[in-house]
């Protein structure tokens, strides 16, 4: 009989295994098979608060899943999605749009704006115009593909397009342990993967 837990999808388990103080190294180990990074930006990775500060009583608040700063600066923001909600993408705008305008305050300069990266993870197809599970969109031309800045990026990880078998990357035994909630899954990826095993 299958023994079936609790999902890592659920919005408190998620923050407890990647979110907490506790588990900055399992944070990492993902955030390292998600983001083709240098290893000295993950020389250190610092959880910083996720509730985003706003200027006006009336603005709106923005209260982000797993938010992170990477050694280099890079601040990441790693959301979970469940259900498929119409504004999710102009959602995911205003959070990243969000991370870069609390960089900078009154006088100082544009210049020290570090990237901003939404890793999103969602739980249904949400880019249906293609098979790829994992897309990753920034600011580029249409006609040429230059970019015209590395500021703003958002990656999409798609659970219901991770193959059933693995593609032999880290990133796949990530998303395989997020997609499913049974035990004896999580034991064969824990005997294939140390960092999904912690």
């Amino acid at each position: 009989m299958s023994n079936e837990l609790f999902s890592p999808r659920q919005d408190i388990v998620f923050k407890m295994l990647f979110g907490s103080e506790g588990s900055t190294d399992i944070l990492t180990a993902f955030l390292k098979a998600v983001l083709p990074l240098s290893d000295d930006e993950y020389a250190e990775v610092t959880l910083l608060n996720p509730i985003s500060t706003s200027d006006f009583p009336d603005d709106k608040i923005c209260i982000l899943d797993v938010k992170v700063e990477t050694a280099k600066g890079r601040i990441i923001d790693v959301e979970i999605q469940v259900a498929n909600k119409s504004d999710l993408r102009e959602r995911i705008v205003y959070y990243l749009s969000k991370m870069v305008t609390e960089q900078v305050g009154k006088g100082e300069s544009y210049l020290t704006i570090k990237p901003s990266v939404c890793i999103l993870i969602t739980d249904f197809v949400l880019v249906p115009e293609n098979a790829r599970y994992h897309n990753r969109y920034r600011l580029r031309d249409f006609a040429t593909g230059s970019e015209f800045t590395d500021l703003m990026e958002v990656n999409t990880l798609e659970l219901p397009k991770l193959p059933d078998n693995s593609d032999g990357t880290p990133e796949w035994f990530w998303l395989a342990f997020l997609k499913d909630d049974r035990e004896e899954v999580y034991e064969v990826l824990s005997d294939n993967n140390p960092d999904v095993k912690k």
